[in-house]
């Protein structure tokens, strides 16, 4: 995986070759999950409407914002190959987004402690050292 300028990752090929790969069907997880959509030609704007862009506040958010952005390409993708089995290039697009997925999970984890009760994984149970997303320093800003 490598970023564009603009921070929207670019996928690979893994030996495809343009007479039989589209890439451009799909947004990057970031477009995607802004727009609900990952598949370009399915995208329609409501009444021209456009989507407002997710400014994290701290580098926490920052990596919260890209599990989500993966998560959601992941999702879409998979209900799409639900139906699609045979679409050799979205499953591409959905491993590479996949393995893309794991690697800020354990990013996260690394630096912010588990996401999830059963990725309790070290020798203390830390599960409830992190504040809540609801409380005012737990990054969700609700409070």
């Amino acid at each position: 995986m490598f970023y564009d300028d603009y921070g929207f990752m670019q996928t690979p090929d893994y030996g495809m070759n343009e007479s039989n790969v589209q890439m451009n069907r799909f947004f990057t997880p970031q477009e995607g999950l802004l727009r609900g959509n990952m598949f370009k030609d399915e995208y329609s704007p409501y009444k021209n409407l456009t989507y407002l862009p997710i400014h994290p506040k701290s580098e926490k958010e920052k990596l919260l914002f890209k599990i989500y952005e993966y998560d959601f390409a992941v999702n879409d993708l998979s209900l799409y190959l639900d139906l699609n089995p045979e679409d050799r290039e979205a499953f591409v697009y959905f491993k590479s987004c996949l393995m893309e997925l794991e690697k800020v999970k354990i990013e996260y984890e690394k630096v912010y402690g588990p996401l999830e009760l059963d990725e309790t994984k070290g020798s203390e149970y830390d599960w409830v050292k992190e504040p809540w997303p609801w409380d005012k320093d737990g990054g969700g800003g609700y409070v």
